[in-house]
């Protein structure tokens, strides 16, 4: 989008690598935080703590989800949804997560994604203050106990 915005200009196109540079950027980030606070073991290796969340599928889903959301499904949103899933696949299959870690991780970055895009949309269509009033009703946490690892989400209607 970046590149697309430098040859023709398209404040369009700037706008979306804003989104997707930020997508990943936050979902990267509440990624990070989960694995430092949760400390999972890798499968591959007890030592290792940093498993839960998969940063690879939250990036990954995170910009495909954004893709989704601009460009619709077919073709460019099944690319890029087939390529993240592909992509947490493979972390599976090289021992590098198990299945949970995938799924929180593409959780995650679909989320961001969407809700990203979502603002986006809504700002340009409405005020900021009603922008805000969105955000203010969507909450994302971990939770974890002694039996329970995982994310909250809530949303007041």
């Amino acid at each position: 989008m970046l590149g697309n915005y430098a040859l023709t200009s398209n404040k369009q196109s700037l706008k979306r690598s804003e989104l997707m540079a930020k997508a990943t950027f936050y979902s990267g980030m509440v990624s990070g935080l989960l694995k430092a606070t949760i400390r999972e073991p890798r499968p591959y290796d007890c030592s290792v703590r940093n498993s839960f969340p998969s940063g690879h599928s939250t990036t990954a889903f995170a910009f495909s989800s954004l893709i989704v959301a601009e460009h619709g499904f077919f073709p460019y949103g099944f690319l890029a949804t087939t390529m993240a899933t592909i992509t947490a696949a493979s972390r599976i299959n090289d021992n590098k997560h198990y299945l949970h870690d995938v799924v929180a991780g593409a959780t995650i970055g679909t989320a961001y994604g969407l809700g990203l895009s979502y603002l986006y949309q809504n700002d340009s269509e409405k005020s900021h203050e009603e922008s805000k009033k969105i955000v203010e009703r969507l909450q994302i946490y971990p939770v974890f106990d002694s039996d329970t690892k995982g994310l909250m989400l809530s949303i007041r209607f």
